[in-house]
């Protein structure tokens, strides 16, 4: 995870290193947004924010959160609203896409 803090230069960095997507947190540690890389990139070339914006500028809020425990049709018909969905379990947090989820069904 980023802190809502870091600067959208950090993000991009850490986005084009590892990720698609990064959990965003606040202060207290709790995740309140997603920022991705395609999100970054738009952000920046219809100059919404510059290099040195905080991420909590451009990040989409409130993501839609599910309980690794709920059935997977919960996590199909999220996918109809949202991009990425954050899974929890009690010791985890996993950011899942849709293709994710049509990888899985067609094992």
């Amino acid at each position: 995870p980023v802190k809502d803090t870091t600067t959208v230069s950090e993000v991009l960095k850490l986005l084009n290193e590892k990720n698609q997507c990064l959990p965003v947190i606040n202060s207290e540690g709790e995740i309140y947004g997603i920022i991705t890389l395609k999100i970054v990139k738009s952000k920046l070339l219809n100059l919404l924010c510059n290099k040195e914006s905080p991420i909590k500028k451009i990040m989409q809020k409130d993501p839609k959160f599910l309980d690794s425990s709920q059935p997977t049709k919960y996590l199909s018909k999220a996918f109809l609203r949202h991009d990425f969905v954050i899974i929890t379990d009690e010791k985890s947090v996993y950011i899942s896409k849709c293709e994710d989820l049509t990888d899985l069904l067609s094992i």
